[in-house]
């Protein structure tokens, strides 16, 4: 089956031209493009791609007008694939294009639409693994239809993937949209291999973000949980209530009311607040979806 890959590119340079040779080489028979998306970082990156697209027919690149963040920029990419299947990979040679065989090789195996690669050791700053497998155990019970083992190196059928270019949400969160889409998902272990970067690109600021966005707007967690405390609270008010009413009767030890009013107050505006805080998260995503703003503008395309 013929091959496109996509990578959303931000501020690498010489990795891109590594990438480009080891993807030719390995997939000059059924390669028919490899579409790299510049989400407006470095400059120098933009110019090492405008270099590869002359040196090599197979490069598009694709340049975003302002940064969109890499699921968008890999969304975008799809427009721009021809082939059976597409590959997505990071711009930072963790993963390797050799892998890309096996993620074919395991799709054919069971017709699957979307087949990811399992890391089996993540080389990831220690921050980084924690700050992922905390996301993951959060999404595992906000999300379940999510594959377990999703990453962003992913072998999307065609008819998938432009699946994925017709959706608008708030935040756009690709492996979300590919739960909403199939079913039919699978993995196969792959290596994980050092970043050719000294920083990643996201921050843990820009985590905790994406997590929050991610629970937000694909899951109902936040409710949930939320339904949860409140009727926790409300059986721990009305025990202590009821207890404390009991007591004033058998025993006449103490103040009545003001333990109840201290419990009362201190649980009761607790809940409520936080309360307001889920909903006010919910009406201002449910605001800027009602924008119809676009998920990426592309600024200029080069082939």
């Amino acid at each position: 089956m013929s091959l496109s890959v996509v990578i959303p590119a931000y501020r690498a340079t010489s990795s891109l031209r590594m990438l480009t040779e080891q993807l030719t080489r390995a997939y000059h028979d059924t390669l028919k493009e490899i579409v790299i998306v510049f989400d407006d970082g470095r400059k120098e990156t933009w110019n090492e791609i405008e270099a590869l697209v002359v040196e090599f027919p197979a490069v598009v690149g694709v340049r975003l007008n302002r940064n969109f963040g890499q699921h968008n920029a890999t969304i975008c990419g799809f427009n721009y694939c021809t082939g059976e299947l597409i590959a997505t990979l990071d711009e930072d040679l963790q993963h390797h294009p050799e892998d890309v065989a096996k993620l074919m090789a395991h799709q054919r195996t069971g017709d699957f639409d979307v087949v990811y690669g399992a890391y089996a050791d993540r080389q990831h700053d220690v921050w980084r693994n924690i700050t992922s497998s905390g996301l993951k155990t959060m999404l595992r019970v906000g999300l379940p239809g999510l594959h377990g083992d999703y990453t962003s190196f992913r072998l999307l059928t065609r008819k998938v993937a432009h699946e994925t270019t017709l959706l608008r949400n708030s935040y756009t969160f690709l492996d979300g949209y590919l739960t909403w889409i199939t079913s039919n998902v699978s993995s196969c272990e792959i290596g994980h291999h050092e970043s050719s970067e000294t920083t990643s690109s996201y921050s843990v600021k820009k985590l905790v973000a994406h997590t929050f966005n991610i629970l937000f707007n694909f899951t109902d967690l936040p409710i949930r949980v939320l339904t949860i405390l409140s009727v926790v609270t409300l059986l721990a008010s009305t025990s202590y209530g009821t207890y404390t009413v009991i007591r004033a009767f058998l025993q006449n030890d103490q103040l009545i009311g003001f333990p109840t009013l201290v419990a009362l107050l201190g649980f009761g505006f607790g809940i409520v607040l936080l309360g307001l805080t889920v909903l006010v998260q919910y009406i201002a995503r449910i605001n800027e979806k009602t924008t119809n703003r676009p998920s990426f503008v592309v600024k200029e395309v080069v082939r």
